[in-house]
């Protein structure tokens, strides 16, 4: 949320925000200036081959300022063929019980290994349990045919 003068004014007229952070209000019919501001948010990504018990680096993102992170939901990588790689959704909810702002979030999850209820269910509990930090992407998925 934008609070000041630019929270307030932002129903009255538009502002442009300058570099000494005092806003000023623009001329009626400027177009160059976008109606909503937006500020950019990084995240990072991290794969889910450690111990969820154990893995302080999700606290460690929160506690470098990211504003989320996300973890990847394959069943296995294959690099890591050798190496332990752990269900998407227990990981989440372990780094929910060890952050309190980060945002989470899982990669896209393949239809073909879940079916959508009980993973709609899982996903409602880590929502819960992460008091509402959950990020969930919807994407259209598949190949195109290949053409004549």
């Amino acid at each position: 949320s934008v609070s000041g003068p630019i929270g307030r004014g932002a129903q009255r007229g538009r502002y442009h925000q300058q570099s000494d952070r005092t806003a000023t209000q623009l001329p009626a019919g400027s177009s160059w200036l976008p109606e909503r501001r937006h500020m950019v948010r990084v995240g990072v990504a991290l794969l889910p081959e450690v111990n969820p018990a154990r893995d302080d680096r999700w606290a460690r993102a929160e506690a470098y300022g990211f504003a989320h992170a996300w973890s990847l939901d394959h069943l296995a990588w294959r690099s890591m063929v050798d190496r332990p790689w752990y269900a998407t959704v227990p990981v989440l909810t372990a780094a929910a019980l060890r952050t309190s702002r980060l945002g989470l979030g899982t990669f896209v999850a393949s239809p073909n290994f879940r079916h959508p209820v009980p993973f709609a269910k899982e996903l409602m509990t880590l929502d819960a349990v992460s008091g509402g930090r959950l990020l969930v992407r919807r994407v259209g998925g598949g190949s195109r045919p290949a053409s004549p």
